[in-house]
C-alpha cells in the first residue's frame, strides 16, 4: 500500500524523494511512491534543479545495504548438533581442537595407532 499522492510528492523536498527510492531499492518497499519520486526528480532536474539525485541515491542504498543472507541449513544442524554433542560429552572446543590437530601431527609424522613410528 502505497501512501503519498502526486500533490505529496511534488511537494516534497528532493532529498526525501530521493530517500524513498532508496527505501524501495534497499527494502523493496514503497515502489509505485518510489517510481513517482523518481518520475518527480527527474522532472526536477530537467527544469534545473541541482540537486545530484543519481548520486544521492547510489551512495546512500550502497551504505544502507542490508545482507539477509542466511547459512545453510546443513550448515546450521552440523554447528547445533556439533555443539550439542561436545556440551554432552564436556568436551570442550578447545580440547577437541587440540586433541584434531595432534591426530593431524602423529599422521604427518608417520605414528601408527600405538604410538610407534
Amino acid at each position: 500500500m502505497d501512501k503519498y499522492t502526486e500533490e505529496d510528492i511534488k511537494a516534497m523536498k528532493p532529498e526525501d524523494l530521493a530517500a524513498i527510492v532508496v527505501i524501495y531499492r534497499v527494502l523493496g518497499n514503497f515502489k509505485e511512491d518510489a517510481k513517482l519520486a523518481m518520475i518527480e526528480l527527474m522532472r526536477r532536474n530537467g527544469a534545473g534543479d541541482a540537486f545530484d539525485f543519481d548520486k544521492f541515491i547510489e551512495l546512500n542504498a550502497a551504505r544502507c545495504k542490508i545482507n539477509l543472507s542466511m547459512p545453510s541449513f546443513a550448515s546450521m544442524k552440523n554447528t547445533i548438533s556439533s555443539s550439542i554433542f561436545q556440551t554432552l560429552l564436556g568436551v570442550n572446543a578447545v580440547e577437541t581442537e587440540l586433541k584434531n590437530k595432534a591426530n593431524d601431527l602423529s599422521h604427518i609424522i608417520g605414528e601408527d595407532d600405538e604410538g610407534d613410528i
